[in-house]
């Protein structure tokens, strides 16, 4: 599970490092990013030794998807529709599932 949250993590970082990059368009950042993007990876590839290969990628990409929604709403502003706050309530429960069963 460590690696599954650390590829999480470095998901969500590269996220945010490519959208501070969109706003400045600056090299360093954008190699940033895909630095970030390629550890996650890797980590997530060593995930699959304790996870099922479909399980750790949904784990990992609705928790990329909750978190990103939840930092840019909180720090940059973005709106969140009901339908976007209940899609994530739904995604959690997954998550839960997913983990149980």
């Amino acid at each position: 599970m460590i690696y599954l949250l650390l590829a999480g993590g470095l998901l969500v970082t590269g996220d945010l490092t490519f959208r501070f990059w969109l706003e400045g368009e600056s090299r360093l950042l954008y190699f940033v990013g895909l630095a970030q993007y390629f550890a996650a990876m890797t980590l997530l590839v060593q995930s699959y030794r304790t996870h099922h290969i479909a399980v750790a990628s949904v784990i990992m990409t609705i928790l990329n998807a909750g978190v990103v929604t939840l930092i840019l709403w909180r720090f940059f502003g973005d709106s969140l529709s009901t339908k976007q706050i209940v899609g994530m309530a739904f995604a959690v429960i997954g998550i839960v599932l997913l983990e149980l069963g």
